[in-house]
Protein backbone atom coordinates (compact mmCIF):
# COMPACT_ATOMS: atom_id res chain seq x y z
CA UNK A 1 0.00 0.00 0.00
CA UNK A 2 1.37 3.41 -0.96
CA UNK A 3 1.77 5.91 1.87
CA UNK A 4 -0.79 8.72 1.74
CA UNK A 5 -0.13 11.74 3.95
CA UNK A 6 -2.75 14.27 4.97
CA UNK A 7 -2.38 18.03 5.41
CA UNK A 8 -5.85 19.49 5.50
CA UNK A 9 -7.41 22.86 4.88
CA UNK A 10 -10.96 23.68 3.90
CA UNK A 11 -14.38 25.06 4.71
CA UNK A 12 -16.68 24.11 7.58
CA UNK A 13 -20.45 24.44 7.28
CA UNK A 14 -23.39 23.92 9.63
CA UNK A 15 -26.88 23.26 8.35
CA UNK A 16 -30.32 22.90 9.80
CA UNK A 17 -31.73 19.42 9.34
CA UNK A 18 -34.79 18.22 7.50
CA UNK A 19 -37.12 16.93 10.23
CA UNK A 20 -38.32 14.05 8.03
CA UNK A 21 -35.14 12.80 6.39
CA UNK A 22 -32.52 14.21 8.75
CA UNK A 23 -30.55 15.47 5.74
CA UNK A 24 -28.89 18.90 5.55
CA UNK A 25 -30.88 21.95 4.52
CA UNK A 26 -29.30 25.34 3.66
CA UNK A 27 -25.64 25.60 4.69
CA UNK A 28 -24.05 28.32 6.85
CA UNK A 29 -20.30 28.76 6.31
CA UNK A 30 -18.47 29.40 9.58
CA UNK A 31 -15.76 31.47 7.92
CA UNK A 32 -12.09 30.81 8.61
CA UNK A 33 -11.61 27.77 10.83
CA UNK A 34 -8.02 27.33 12.01
CA UNK A 35 -8.41 23.76 13.28
CA UNK A 36 -11.03 21.02 13.32
CA UNK A 37 -10.14 17.94 15.37
CA UNK A 38 -12.61 15.05 15.45
CA UNK A 39 -12.38 12.88 18.58
CA UNK A 40 -13.67 9.32 18.93
CA UNK A 41 -13.90 7.71 22.37
CA UNK A 42 -15.21 4.58 24.02
CA UNK A 43 -16.32 4.01 27.58
CA UNK A 44 -15.40 0.59 28.92
CA UNK A 45 -16.00 -1.76 31.79
CA UNK A 46 -12.92 -3.78 32.72
CA UNK A 47 -12.51 -6.86 34.87
CA UNK A 48 -9.43 -8.30 36.60
CA UNK A 49 -9.06 -12.01 37.24
CA UNK A 50 -8.40 -13.21 40.78
CA UNK A 51 -6.98 -16.69 40.25
CA UNK A 52 -3.36 -16.07 39.20
CA UNK A 53 -2.35 -13.89 42.09
CA UNK A 54 -1.34 -11.10 39.68
CA UNK A 55 -4.76 -9.42 39.35
CA UNK A 56 -4.50 -9.30 35.55
CA UNK A 57 -7.06 -7.60 33.37
CA UNK A 58 -8.83 -10.38 31.48
CA UNK A 59 -11.83 -8.71 29.87
CA UNK A 60 -12.84 -5.31 28.60
CA UNK A 61 -16.39 -4.55 27.56
CA UNK A 62 -17.20 -1.40 25.61
CA UNK A 63 -20.28 0.17 27.20
CA UNK A 64 -20.49 3.43 25.21
CA UNK A 65 -19.12 5.10 22.10
CA UNK A 66 -18.98 8.82 21.46
CA UNK A 67 -17.67 11.30 18.93
CA UNK A 68 -17.05 15.04 19.34
CA UNK A 69 -15.57 17.92 17.42
CA UNK A 70 -13.90 21.23 18.22
CA UNK A 71 -13.61 24.00 15.63
CA UNK A 72 -11.37 27.00 16.20
CA UNK A 73 -13.43 29.69 14.50
CA UNK A 74 -11.78 32.99 13.54
CA UNK A 75 -14.82 34.75 12.15
CA UNK A 76 -16.62 37.43 14.16
CA UNK A 77 -19.89 37.05 12.30
CA UNK A 78 -23.36 37.26 13.85
CA UNK A 79 -24.58 34.10 12.11
CA UNK A 80 -21.64 32.06 13.38
CA UNK A 81 -21.72 33.57 16.88
CA UNK A 82 -25.40 32.69 17.24
CA UNK A 83 -24.58 28.97 17.38
CA UNK A 84 -22.28 29.21 20.39
CA UNK A 85 -24.34 31.90 22.14
CA UNK A 86 -27.60 29.95 21.73
CA UNK A 87 -28.96 33.23 20.40
CA UNK A 88 -31.32 34.65 17.83
CA UNK A 89 -30.09 36.92 15.08
CA UNK A 90 -32.24 40.04 14.80
CA UNK A 91 -32.00 42.48 11.91
CA UNK A 92 -32.75 46.00 13.15
CA UNK A 93 -33.93 48.52 10.57
CA UNK A 94 -32.72 52.09 10.95
CA UNK A 95 -35.22 54.75 11.97
CA UNK A 96 -35.53 57.89 14.12
CA UNK A 97 -35.92 58.33 17.88
CA UNK A 98 -37.50 61.41 19.42
CA UNK A 99 -36.89 62.63 22.99
CA UNK A 100 -35.17 59.59 24.42
CA UNK A 101 -34.48 60.24 28.12
CA UNK A 102 -30.90 60.56 29.32
CA UNK A 103 -29.92 59.88 32.94
CA UNK A 104 -30.71 62.62 35.45
CA UNK A 105 -28.19 64.55 37.57
CA UNK A 106 -25.39 64.47 35.01
CA UNK A 107 -22.22 66.41 35.72
CA UNK A 108 -19.55 67.81 33.41
CA UNK A 109 -17.39 65.00 32.09
CA UNK A 110 -20.09 62.32 32.30
CA UNK A 111 -20.52 60.11 29.27
CA UNK A 112 -23.86 58.57 28.32
CA UNK A 113 -25.05 56.31 25.53
CA UNK A 114 -28.04 56.22 23.26
CA UNK A 115 -30.12 53.06 23.24
CA UNK A 116 -29.21 52.47 19.60
CA UNK A 117 -25.75 52.76 17.97
CA UNK A 118 -24.82 54.18 14.53
CA UNK A 119 -26.36 57.56 15.29
CA UNK A 120 -26.63 60.68 13.14
CA UNK A 121 -28.57 63.98 13.38
CA UNK A 122 -28.21 64.10 17.16
CA UNK A 123 -30.12 66.81 19.03
CA UNK A 124 -29.98 67.18 22.82
CA UNK A 125 -32.59 69.24 24.67
CA UNK A 126 -33.32 70.06 28.29
CA UNK A 127 -36.62 69.58 30.15
CA UNK A 128 -37.63 73.17 30.81
CA UNK A 129 -41.24 74.19 30.15
CA UNK A 130 -40.10 75.24 26.71
CA UNK A 131 -37.19 72.86 26.06
CA UNK A 132 -33.93 74.52 25.08
CA UNK A 133 -31.50 72.93 22.64
CA UNK A 134 -27.91 72.30 23.78
CA UNK A 135 -25.12 73.25 21.41
CA UNK A 136 -22.94 70.52 19.93
CA UNK A 137 -19.25 70.77 20.91
CA UNK A 138 -20.10 73.49 23.45
CA UNK A 139 -22.44 71.73 25.86
CA UNK A 140 -21.94 68.16 24.67
CA UNK A 141 -19.80 66.25 22.21
CA UNK A 142 -20.41 63.10 20.24
CA UNK A 143 -17.48 60.97 21.32
CA UNK A 144 -18.36 58.02 19.10
CA UNK A 145 -21.29 58.17 16.71
CA UNK A 146 -20.89 54.52 15.72
CA UNK A 147 -21.43 53.27 19.27
CA UNK A 148 -23.71 56.17 20.31
CA UNK A 149 -21.58 57.69 23.09
CA UNK A 150 -22.07 61.33 24.16
CA UNK A 151 -20.03 63.43 26.62
CA UNK A 152 -21.33 66.33 28.70
CA UNK A 153 -19.07 69.38 28.34
CA UNK A 154 -21.01 72.23 29.95
CA UNK A 155 -24.30 72.19 31.87
CA UNK A 156 -24.80 75.98 31.74
CA UNK A 157 -28.22 76.78 33.19
CA UNK A 158 -30.05 73.98 31.45
CA UNK A 159 -32.72 71.93 33.25
CA UNK A 160 -32.16 68.21 33.64
CA UNK A 161 -32.98 65.54 32.68
CA UNK A 162 -31.91 65.94 29.08
CA UNK A 163 -33.47 64.20 26.11
CA UNK A 164 -31.79 63.12 22.90
CA UNK A 165 -33.28 62.74 19.43
CA UNK A 166 -31.39 61.04 16.63
CA UNK A 167 -31.51 58.76 13.62
CA UNK A 168 -29.81 55.38 13.78
CA UNK A 169 -28.65 53.02 11.05
CA UNK A 170 -29.49 49.40 10.33
CA UNK A 171 -27.59 46.67 12.12
CA UNK A 172 -27.63 43.00 13.14
CA UNK A 173 -27.87 41.93 16.79
CA UNK A 174 -27.63 38.54 18.46
CA UNK A 175 -28.78 37.68 21.99
CA UNK A 176 -27.51 35.05 24.41
CA UNK A 177 -29.12 31.93 25.89
CA UNK A 178 -32.41 32.40 24.06
CA UNK A 179 -32.63 29.06 22.23
CA UNK A 180 -32.05 25.46 23.15
CA UNK A 181 -28.75 23.87 22.14
CA UNK A 182 -28.56 23.90 18.31
CA UNK A 183 -28.77 20.55 16.54
CA UNK A 184 -27.06 20.77 13.15
CA UNK A 185 -25.51 18.81 10.29
CA UNK A 186 -21.74 19.50 10.15
CA UNK A 187 -19.96 19.41 6.80
CA UNK A 188 -16.23 19.81 6.12
CA UNK A 189 -15.21 20.33 2.50
CA UNK A 190 -11.48 19.88 2.71
CA UNK A 191 -8.46 19.66 0.47
CA UNK A 192 -5.50 17.45 1.25
CA UNK A 193 -2.53 19.60 0.32
CA UNK A 194 -0.23 16.58 0.51
CA UNK A 195 -1.94 15.04 -2.52
CA UNK A 196 -3.92 18.04 -3.85
CA UNK A 197 -7.14 16.02 -3.63
CA UNK A 198 -10.44 16.78 -1.94
CA UNK A 199 -12.02 15.14 1.08
CA UNK A 200 -15.53 15.40 2.47
CA UNK A 201 -16.43 14.81 6.13
CA UNK A 202 -20.00 14.94 7.39
CA UNK A 203 -21.42 14.48 10.87
CA UNK A 204 -25.12 13.88 10.50
CA UNK A 205 -26.31 15.24 13.85
CA UNK A 206 -24.21 17.42 16.15
CA UNK A 207 -25.31 19.13 19.32
CA UNK A 208 -23.34 22.33 19.83
CA UNK A 209 -22.05 23.26 23.29
CA UNK A 210 -22.34 26.84 24.58
CA UNK A 211 -19.38 29.06 23.83
CA UNK A 212 -16.87 28.68 26.68
CA UNK A 213 -14.95 31.85 25.82
CA UNK A 214 -15.21 34.76 23.41
CA UNK A 215 -11.96 36.77 23.45
CA UNK A 216 -13.15 40.33 22.86
CA UNK A 217 -9.65 41.81 23.21
CA UNK A 218 -6.84 40.08 21.33
CA UNK A 219 -3.13 40.23 22.02
CA UNK A 220 -0.67 41.51 19.46
CA UNK A 221 0.31 38.10 18.12
CA UNK A 222 -2.91 36.63 16.74
CA UNK A 223 -6.41 37.38 15.54
CA UNK A 224 -9.30 36.62 17.87
CA UNK A 225 -10.99 33.25 17.71
CA UNK A 226 -13.20 30.99 19.76
CA UNK A 227 -13.76 27.27 20.11
CA UNK A 228 -17.04 25.83 18.87
CA UNK A 229 -17.44 22.38 20.39
CA UNK A 230 -20.10 19.74 20.19
CA UNK A 231 -21.02 16.09 20.24
CA UNK A 232 -21.94 13.87 17.30
CA UNK A 233 -25.19 12.09 18.05
CA UNK A 234 -26.87 9.04 16.59
CA UNK A 235 -29.17 10.00 13.71
CA UNK A 236 -32.10 7.65 14.13
CA UNK A 237 -33.69 8.81 10.86
CA UNK A 238 -30.99 6.83 9.06
CA UNK A 239 -31.59 3.09 8.83
CA UNK A 240 -29.62 0.98 11.28
CA UNK A 241 -28.60 -1.21 8.34
CA UNK A 242 -26.86 1.66 6.51
CA UNK A 243 -23.39 0.54 5.49
CA UNK A 244 -21.81 3.74 6.85
CA UNK A 245 -23.69 3.78 10.14
CA UNK A 246 -25.71 6.64 11.61
CA UNK A 247 -23.08 9.09 12.88
CA UNK A 248 -21.18 10.36 9.87
CA UNK A 249 -18.94 9.60 6.95
CA UNK A 250 -15.54 10.47 5.50
CA UNK A 251 -15.27 10.50 1.71
CA UNK A 252 -11.95 10.45 -0.13
CA UNK A 253 -12.74 12.28 -3.39
CA UNK A 254 -9.43 11.62 -5.11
Amino acid sequence: MAQKYFFGKGKVFLAQKDPVTGFALALTWLGNVASLPLTLETESLTHNESYSGQNLEDVRIDTAKRASFSARVENFDIDSLAFGLYGNKVTVAGTSVVDEDLPDDLVVGDEVVTRHPKVTSVVVKDSAGTPATLTLDTHYSIEDATTGRIKILNLAAYTQPFTVSYTYGARKDVGMFINAAPIRWLRYEGINLATNTKVLVELYKVKIDPMSELPLISDGNSVGGYDMKGSALLEDLIASTDALGRFGRISDLA
